[in-house]
C-alpha cells in the first residue's frame, strides 16, 4: 500500500497497558486505521512482500509473553495457528528471506530463548526451528 505501519506498544499511565491501535503514515499524515482485537507490545513484525501481508509474532501483554501469530492483509489481522511454533516471547527480530520467502525470526525474551531462531512458511503454516549463525548473540533487522 506504500504507507508505514504502526502497531501496538505501550500506552504510558498507571497502569501502564498493552495498545491495539493501528496507523499508517502516507508520507504526510498518520491515520488511525483500526483497532486490533490483540493488544501488544514489543512484537516481532515482518512484512511477506510476495504475499503483501505483515507477519507478527509474539509480544507483551501486561508483563506476559505471547506466542500468537497474527497476519495483517491491509484490511484486517487474521489469527495463524502454525503447526510448530516458538515458545512465548518478545523483542523477536523478523526478516523476510527473498529467496526461499521464509520470514526468518531470530532472538527474544526471555533471555534463555535469545539464541533460537525460526523460519515461518505462509505456505505451510508452520514456524520450524532454523539454523543461526554461530557468531551471532542480538540483532536488529531492517
Amino acid at each position: 500500500s506504500g504507507k508505514t505501519v504502526l502497531f501496538g506498544g505501550m500506552v504510558l499511565g498507571s497502569p501502564a497497558r498493552a495498545s491495539n491501535e493501528i496507523w499508517l503514515y502516507d508520507g504526510v499524515d498518520w491515520t488511525l486505521r483500526l483497532l486490533a482485537s490483540n493488544a501488544a507490545a514489543d512484537v516481532g513484525m515482518c512484512e511477506d512482500l510476495a504475499r503483501f501481508h505483515i507477519v507478527m509474532f509474539g509480544g507483551n501483554s501486561g508483563g506476559s509473553a505471547l506466542r500468537d501469530t497474527f497476519e495483517w492483509d491491509g484490511i484486517e489481522w487474521t489469527r495463524r495457528t502454525p503447526t510448530q511454533s516458538p515458545p512465548a516471547l518478545w523483542f523477536a527480530s523478523m526478516a523476510l528471506d527473498p529467496v526461499s520467502r521464509r520470514i526468518l525470526m531470530v532472538g527474544g525474551n526471555p533471555m534463555s530463548t535469545v539464541t533460537s531462531t525460526w523460519a515461518f512458511s505462509p505456505n505451510s503454516a508452520a514456524m520450524i526451528p532454523h539454523k543461526k549463525p554461530t557468531s551471532m548473540e542480538c540483532c536488529n533487522t531492517f
